[in-house]
């Protein structure tokens, strides 16, 4: 039986050759040899943003309304500074498992949307 396995991230399928061939020379260029700032490249929120906009109709700012983070794993930082105890948080589902536990230690009301 054919199944698809929703568990935490760990790939299957070998990396495509284009993306390969992107990282090395991505690899070779001095711009990408240093951190990212915390807030994130504003090219990237914009596209974001736009993405947002275009998928569903939604406008945000990206200089002040995007947020780009290292991954869900190191984000519970965020959900206790940003969620109260009781609140509601909408999280996909389904979706990443650290995410919905990031939101039980801060007391949220966790609710699936699909």
């Amino acid at each position: 039986m054919d199944l698809i396995d929703l568990g935490i991230g760990d790939p299957d399928l070998p990396t495509p050759a284009h993306i390969i061939e992107a990282m090395k020379k991505a690899v070779g260029e001095p711009v990408n040899h240093r951190y990212p700032s915390y807030s994130g490249m504003l090219e990237f929120r914009a596209a974001v943003a736009e993405w947002y906009r275009k998928r569903f109709s939604v406008d945000l700012d990206p200089e002040k309304e995007v947020l780009t983070s290292s991954g869900a794993r190191r984000d519970r930082p965020l959900a206790l500074a940003f969620i109260n105890p009781g609140d509601v948080s909408l999280v996909p589902s389904p979706g990443y498992p650290c995410i919905t536990s990031r939101l039980f230690s801060a007391a949220a009301r966790v609710t699936p949307c699909p």
